[in-house]
């Protein structure tokens, strides 16, 4: 979790007519750079993927400097 660096959250028009989304997880990761979901229900889990992320990067003492 916390090689996770960004997301993206897409909704076609389709998508909102059906409450449904995609989400691009973008990470660090040699291996899977990038992660979809696509058609997941509508729902505030970036906010949870971030505190996965942030707890991760601290229980492994990750720090990332800019």
């Amino acid at each position: 979790m916390y090689r996770i660096k960004d997301y993206i959250i897409t909704e076609s028009f389709i998508h909102q007519v059906f409450n449904l989304m995609d989400l691009t997880l973008k990470s660090t990761d040699p291996e899977n750079p990038v992660v979809r979901l696509l058609g997941i229900p509508q729902s505030d889990i970036t906010d949870t993927i971030r505190g996965y992320v942030q707890e991760a990067r601290m229980r492994n003492r990750i720090f990332e400097i800019n």
